[in-house]
């Protein structure tokens, strides 16, 4: 599945909250825990991609290989929520796919 208008929402552990930024995500479809995630965000010029683990958890990397990042998602749910680090800085991150 591919939702050109996700919205994503970032916030920092130092206290700083980016607002909400849109983003495209693309979810492949497959067997529960073989799919693969990209998210697309900063007019395209940022991406994250990654392997399903495990039914619903992703692990994932900048397209960069800098940063890391892990998305967590119910079964049949459209949110998907995680942990990313990026260079020094580490936080939460929460996408709402549309």
């Amino acid at each position: 599945m591919i939702y050109l208008k996700s919205k994503m929402e970032i916030a920092y552990l130092d206290g700083n909250l980016q607002e909400e930024e849109p983003c495209e995500l693309t979810i492949t479809e497959g067997f529960p825990g073989k799919r693969s995630i990209q998210v697309t965000y900063d007019d395209k010029k940022r991406t994250y991609l990654g392997k399903e683990e495990g039914e619903g958890h992703f692990v994932l990397s900048s397209d960069n290989g800098n940063s890391h990042a892990t998305l967590h998602m119910f079964k049949g749910g459209d949110r998907l929520e995680g942990r990313w680090k990026e260079g020094g800085q580490t936080g939460f991150w929460s996408i709402i796919a549309r």
